[in-house]
């Protein structure tokens, strides 16, 4: 069995997808037997256990041996159980597959995709696309003819036109023979200054299945049909109520040859299959790595299900196109399970894990943060007539020390050993703590009431999460680490790391932040819910949240800047720095409106990443 596709880098499963299939449950004192074939039939529910079970890997529930592969029911001739097999594998692994199957999966992934069989038409993704600021060949006739593209549009008419509409994310260049419009005496002076200057801003257009219908620039049109013009740069919107798809079976990449979202979405998401194939994506930054530091390959964890989960469906771009969008970034901790144990050490008080991208699938709420955080969550909701989708972005390796995860579980460990540990060692860490802004409080690691400070529901007492944040990094330090007190605060952060987010790409402006895993749909005026309400049993870390539907998740880790692109492309015209993207991302309010575009390139880097992480 390949580590890569079904152990830490397994995606995202619900109801029992936060246990490790390579690491010791505790079971307590049920029949080891009887759990392990509870356990199986219900891995076999995991929407990931489809590729699994296609391959040959997944366990019979009631035998020793795996449950027979996809090629094996093949050879027997068995297609009933092929048929049966099916239905728990996603729409676009059954068609990244179906070239090895003489195209026997083609008819129920047709079914599966059906929501992503819809495009845009073909006249419209033949458009090519014209970038502002830059030289425009509106007639390809007369070469010499080029005029510069402005960058001002006005697409506000769009959503005033139409009752539910999508824009296009670039700019296209539409054929003239598109439009049918009369020359004025005004049109002629605007033919003579465009003529002069050279300079053309884009129109702003709606596509419904009839064609093209000008919403802002009908003047500008018929001034560069008088100049003799062939093509106009402009702006597309997509009449959602009257659309111009075509439905197709046929799966069709929907970019553009020799673009960035060519590279993005075939190339990146290809090698990123394939690396999570090979065990080849380096593991998150845990910690300060010196020669005395605990080796990666020592770090170990145990777990046992605790809650469990809901069960969640796969999240479908295509179903949402038009929604708002909102960028909310989430630790990387996991949900429904407890930690036992950490590299060898059993937990006297086990860690109760409520948090992370799975957080939503525990009851009502969406999502909890601190206060601000939640009232911007709301108000940008309450801005939009649907609400938003919050759109789960996981952030880096050092994430979860903000959370109650990290501190409860560094805390018990270094208790436990804090009998062999020098005193002075104890004092020296309390008194880093209380040197820390508003850690002045501080109780101290031995203090019995601790726990009570640093999670009580008064603000007066309560220490805030930037101390617990800190009391961690502190804890990183060698001296700390050397005594004898905690072994390795990177392994500790590993242990409450949802496992198939222990490993994370690299890219310059870390937009590679898996995205997607979860979203959740929020309300205008959603319920909240604060230290009155349901604390602390929704989450230990936070008072604050607010109630929403699960929309569902992607099986694949798509990066930020796919389902984010306005952001990023702002942060490249403000001339910022990329590694400087990341924390901007998780400390601004980004938002984006879920296009077409979008949608389609999600859909697309989905069935790349699937092809990656299947072998070809």
């Amino acid at each position: 069995m390949e580590r890569g596709l079904l152990g830490d880098f397994q995606p995202q499963g619900v109801g029992y997808g936060n246990i490790l299939m390579d690491e010791p449950v505790n079971y307590g004192a049920v029949d080891p037997a009887q759990v392990q074939a509870a356990t199986e039939m219900g891995m076999l529910m995991m929407p990931s256990s489809g590729i699994s079970e296609m391959l040959g890997y997944a366990p019979d529930p009631f035998s020793d041996e795996n449950l027979p592969s996809a090629a094996e029911l093949i050879e027997k001739g068995d297609f009933e159980g092929l048929g049966y097999q099916l239905l728990g594998v996603s729409g676009d692994v059954m068609y990244a597959v179906s070239p090895f199957t003489g195209g026997l999966l083609v008819l129920p992934a047709t079914a599966a995709k059906g929501a992503r069989a819809s495009r845009i038409a073909a006249q419209t993704q033949k458009l090519p696309t014209v970038k502002p600021e830059k030289k425009y060949l509106p007639n390809p006739s007369k070469p010499k003819i080029k005029f510069e593209v402005g960058s001002k549009v006005d697409a506000s008419g769009i959503g005033k036109s139409l009752e539910q509409s999508a824009e296009l994310q670039d700019v296209k260049s539409i054929p003239m023979s598109a439009f049918d419009v009369e020359s004025t005496a005004s049109s002629s002076r605007l033919a003579k200054k465009i003529d002069t200057s050279k300079k053309i801003d884009p129109i702003t257009v709606v596509q419904d299945k009839d064609g093209f219908r000008i919403i802002d620039g009908e003047k500008r049109v018929a001034a560069m049909k008088e100049l003799g013009m062939t093509n106009i740069p402009a702006k597309i919107g997509i009449d959602l109520k009257n659309p111009p798809y075509k439905s197709t079976g046929d799966f069709k990449v929907n970019i553009t040859k020799g673009s960035e979202a060519e590279k993005i979405l075939k190339q990146d998401a290809l090698q990123h299959g394939r690396d999570m194939l090979a065990g080849k994506v380096p593991m998150q930054d845990f910690g300060n790595q010196t020669g005395k530091d605990m080796p990666f390959s020592e770090y170990s964890a145990k777990t046992s299900v605790t809650t469990g989960l809901r069960n969640s469906l796969p999240f479908d771009p295509q179903a949402n196109v038009g929604r708002q969008m909102k960028l909310i970034p989430y630790d990387i901790t996991g949900a429904g399970y407890q930690i036992d144990e950490v590299t060898g050490i059993p937990l006297v008080n086990k860690t109760q894990m409520q948090g992370g991208v799975d957080f939503r699938l525990l009851g009502n709420e969406a999502l909890k943060s601190e206060q601000s955080v939640v009232s911007g969550i709301v108000n940008e909701a309450n801005r939009n007539e649907q609400g938003i989708l919050g759109v789960i972005s996981n952030m880096g390796g050092r994430s979860n020390d903000f959370s109650h995860h990290v501190t409860d579980t560094m805390l018990d460990i270094a208790r436990q050993n804090a009998s062999s540990v020098d005193p002075a060692i104890i004092k020296q860490y309390d008194d880093e703590v209380r040197a820390l802004k508003g850690g002045d409080s501080f109780l101290g690691l031995l203090n019995p009431k601790l726990d009570e400070q640093l999670y009580s529901l008064d603000p007066e007492v309560r220490l805030s999460g930037d101390i617990r944040k800190n009391m961690s990094k502190i804890m990183d330090k060698a001296t700390y680490r050397d005594a004898g007190l905690v072994p390795s605060m990177g392994a500790i952060r590993y242990a409450v790391t949802r496992p198939d987010l222990r490993y994370a790409l690299r890219s310059p402006d870390d937009s590679l932040n898996p995205t997607g895993l979860g979203v959740v749909d929020i309300q205008p005026n959603a319920m909240r819910t604060d230290p009155s309400g349901n604390y602390p049993i929704s989450h230990k870390t936070y008072l604050y949240g607010v109630h929403g539907e699960d929309a569902g998740g992607l099986l694949t880790p798509v990066p930020r800047i796919t389902f984010f692109p306005d952001f990023y492309g702002q942060r490249t015209a403000y001339g910022s720095l990329p590694r400087a993207n990341r924390r901007s991302a998780e400390t601004s309010n980004v938002t984006n409106l879920l296009t077409q575009q979008i949608a389609d390139n999600v859909n697309n880097y989905d069935e790349y990443y699937q092809r990656g992480l299947l072998g070809f």
